[in-house]
């Protein structure tokens, strides 16, 4: 068992393994209750970390789905303001640049995306005379830049969380090893490290 590579449910399982071991066999083994109290605390910690890192999991991908949703409503409203300038001022208006900028006709991230459509807002904003459709062509673009903001956000929060779960996730798993170890060095004690290894191994076996 590497704590480095092995799930998370891996080591849930093989404490749980080592705890009835040790249950089974506390009468004769007097460092039993000093381990097992140490096991179960581990135990409850990883279930805790598993719980959680489930439930940002799927906080994640609800944001990651929620910002794609977002995505295709700002793309579709940056579209139609571009072609409304198109038809309004010609296909050959500077305005068509300003609004566009080097975003051209796709963004590359959900980040591009949002700096796209403020600079467009921004830019609509200061034509004079405002055009006919500008009225409703702000407003639009002022819900889906809230939208794509905000999902963006929610990733990036969620995202964020994931990676700090990882991090527990390691070091708990790197003190379920290590309570391993320590557990096999008094079994070994007593009963041998042939035996005490091959009776760990026996009880952990991926």
């Amino acid at each position: 068992m590497t704590p480095g590579t092995t799930p998370l449910t891996t080591h849930l399982e093989h404490t749980n393994r080592v705890i009835a071991l040790l249950e089974q066999h506390r009468s004769y083994l007097p460092f039993a209750d000093e381990d097992l109290a140490r096991h179960r605390q581990l135990r409850e910690t990883l279930t805790e970390r598993y719980q959680r890192s489930e439930q940002a999991l799927a906080q994640w991908r609800m944001a990651l789905a929620q910002r794609w949703m977002s995505e295709v409503a700002g793309q579709r409203s940056y579209n139609v303001v571009q072609r409304q300038i198109c038809e309004y001022y010609g296909e050959h208006t500077p305005y068509l640049q300003l609004l566009a900028s080097t975003y051209q006709t796709r963004a590359c991230t959900a980040t591009d995306l949002l700096v796209a459509l403020r600079r467009c807002e921004a830019s609509l904003r200061l034509l004079a005379p405002q055009p006919p459709f500008a009225g409703a062509a702000l407003a639009s673009l002022a819900q889906v830049i809230d939208e794509l903001a905000h999902a963006v956000d929610e990733t990036q929060h969620w995202e964020a969380i994931r990676r700090n779960l990882l991090i527990e996730q390691r070091l708990a798993a790197q003190l379920c090893f290590q309570a391993l170890g320590r557990t096999r060095q008094r079994l070994a004690a007593i009963v041998g490290e042939d035996i005490a290894g091959a009776w760990l191994a026996n009880q952990i076996a991926d």
